[in-house]
């Protein structure tokens, strides 16, 4: 039996082997070998004969070296579920903030070409979608779209303040906070009634060692500590506050054998001393605050030294015009106590008149020098806060007599000289 066999039904198997005479093919010399090649699923036939053709063969021949199912379900199905798409920023579901929350969000407002959030006023670990318009002659010109996150705040961390109760300057309270696992910066602050806050430390020591002014005396003496811990990305813990009782020291009465005034020559200058030599400028700037509130109260009691009291007024000033000016924020507190050291007028003596004049000479040097503190170091901010400390200078008595007329040109032509330094800084700026 012979039947006509066209290209169209030409397969390719392993082995074969062709007799061609003409146009025919002659089947007794034709070894056909069908291995049953079939797609995953058998059942449903995708482009390959089934059933018999035209030749007489069947196509679904089994094999005795096959197996049921060779071949079949490279990738078994039941693993390969439906393809779900990844979602894009896009996708996520957002919720719209209204313009007037927003605004109380912020502390620049809607309308300005500087955004400034409020602190803690955005969710750790929060994706936020920023949309901004340009409008001009009130027709909008475009838009643009930010997509920004917030980072997670340390948690899990732990503080603790000793003691709950002790007395100004002479006692050392402490922080101590459990460090955990995370590289932390600490800050620690304090702050006496409705007073704003005054830093004690910034850092990364988890403990601290300082002492305090008295509380307030309408609130049982309390005074507040603040800690807070941020991490490598900035991302800021709210202020912890821990309250304690601090109780007023350098008391005159009959019943205590110390004179006050004496106590704080001796106890408090000696302990400036031996801190000028060892501690950080944080440190004794705040230090010399504590005998300043001291020193101020003692002034107003009619049976205080002024002797003794002149001479622990000189040896702050003195120590406070010694600091070395690390930063800006720095140079306004050293600034700030000398202002408040030279209050008292009748205790500024010749020589303290003479040390502050020359260290605000020292520091309207510093905007000539391009190195830090200095450059652009005299805005208004610090010009205001010079000049006024220079007038206060003005009001020492010691200033009066012949002597002092020197130092008053000193005084007015630095006051001059500062003035026209800060304008030209403004004008540059």
């Amino acid at each position: 039996m012979t039947s006509d066999f066209h290209t169209e039904d030409m397969i390719y198997t392993d082995v074969y082997q062709e007799s061609i005479s003409g146009d025919h093919l002659s089947l007794p010399e034709y070894d056909y070998y069908n291995f049953g090649i079939e797609e995953a699923d058998p059942g449903v036939p995708v482009g390959r004969p089934t059933g018999t053709n035209s030749l007489g063969f069947s196509w679904n021949v089994s094999f005795p070296h096959s197996y049921d199912n060779e071949g079949d379900n490279l990738v078994d199905p039941s693993l390969h579920g439906p393809a779900v798409s990844e979602k894009t920023l896009l996708d996520l579901h957002r919720q719209l903030i209204h313009h007037s929350v927003f605004e109380s969000y912020t502390l620049t407002g809607l309308s300005s070409s500087v955004v400034t959030f409020k602190p803690f006023m955005l969710k750790p670990k929060g994706l936020y979608l920023l949309e901004v318009s340009a409008i001009s002659e009130e027709r909008l010109q475009g838009k643009s779209q930010l997509f920004f996150h917030t980072q997670a705040v340390p948690e899990g961390m732990s503080c603790q303040v000793q003691p709950n109760t002790g007395y100004e300057i002479h006692t050392y309270f402490s922080i101590f906070c459990s460090s955990g696992k995370e590289d932390l910066l600490y800050e620690y602050s304090f702050s006496v009634g409705t007073s704003p806050r005054k830093l004690l430390y910034e850092g990364r020591d988890f403990q601290h060692y300082f002492s305090l002014p008295s509380g307030d005396p309408n609130d049982d003496y309390k005074v507040t500590i603040y800690i807070e811990m941020k991490n490598r990305f900035g991302a800021t813990t709210k202020p912890c506050p821990v309250k304690v009782t601090v109780l007023p020291s350098f008391q005159r009465n009959s019943s205590s054998q110390l004179n006050p005034d004496h106590e704080l020559y001796m106890y408090g200058v000696g302990n400036l001393t031996g801190l000028s030599k060892i501690g950080s400028s944080r440190d004794i700037i705040n230090y010399i605050s504590l005998l300043i509130a001291v020193l101020n109260r003692l002034s107003l009691d009619a049976d205080s030294s002024v002797q003794l009291l002149t001479l622990t007024r000189t040896s702050i000033i003195t120590a406070a015009c010694q600091l070395s000016i690390t930063d800006k924020g720095m140079l306004f507190e050293i600034i700030y106590r000398l202002t408040d050291l030279i209050r008292v007028s009748s205790q500024v003596t010749f020589y303290c008149a003479k040390q502050v004049i020359q260290h605000v000479q020292h520091i309207a040097s510093l905007s000539h020098e391009s190195k830090p503190p200095a450059g652009h170091i005299l805005d208004t901010g610090m010009v205001k806060a010079l000049v006024s400390l220079l007038s206060g200078v003005l009001e020492a008595p010691v200033l009066s007599f012949r002597p002092g007329h020197q130092l008053t040109n000193k005084v007015l032509y630095t006051i001059t000289d500062l003035v026209l330094v800060g304008e030209a800084s403004l004008m540059i700026c």
